[in-house]
């Protein structure tokens, strides 16, 4: 798992204009037939992190990205908050999970878990929070990602503490049973 990459000079996982341009999509899809191909992998499969900033920036260039590099060993990695970067998004983003779940479902190894809020200040300031403190619709995310055959995990990330993951933790089982959705929480610590 990693992002795609960037041509941002300072920061190596910036906005940078290149990161949208066809050049950054051939490198990304050669990039990764690469390590596919290097690794061979049979049962772990690789996958780059959407991102709001670089490719794959959406469903649609999830999709493209998948099938140029037209590997078994390649797959999607579902991360709807980072594909979050306009209002339209964050207001639809029960949209936004749906056409992720539609387009790129049967290829979804691996899930991230967090949420979003929007700061309000003069430019759009969206920041991460664990979920059930923002605005996605986990109601929708929890079942679509229920309803995959594969089981994908669901992989908490970027909170600042143990006690902030425990908090996660627990609202997704006790949300997960209000929406008919089982972690398996016999195994869970």
């Amino acid at each position: 798992m990693a992002i795609a990459g960037s041509f941002n000079p300072t920061v190596w996982f910036g906005p940078h204009p290149e990161n949208l341009s066809q050049r950054f999509f051939d490198a990304a899809v050669e990039n990764a037939r690469k390590i596919v191909d290097a690794v061979k992998p049979k049962r772990a499969k690789f996958s780059y992190e959407m991102m709001g900033w670089t490719l794959p920036d959406s469903p649609d260039s999830c999709l493209k990205m998948f099938k140029a590099v037209d590997r078994p060993g390649f797959a999607i990695r579902m991360d709807p908050c980072n594909l979050v970067n306009s209002p339209s998004r964050f207001y639809r983003n029960t949209d936004l999970l749906n056409e992720c779940f539609d387009k790129l479902g049967p290829w979804i190894v691996s899930c991230h878990a967090k949420d979003l809020t929007w700061d309000v200040e003069m430019n759009v300031h969206f920041r991460e929070v664990r979920p059930g403190a923002g605005s996605m619709d986990y109601a929708t995310y929890l079942r679509r990602l229920a309803w995959l055959p594969q089981k994908p995990p669901l992989m908490l990330e970027h909170l600042p503490n143990a006690e902030e993951y425990d908090k996660a933790r627990l609202h997704l089982f006790d949300f997960g049973k209000r929406v008919q959705v089982s972690f398996g929480e016999g195994t869970a610590g």
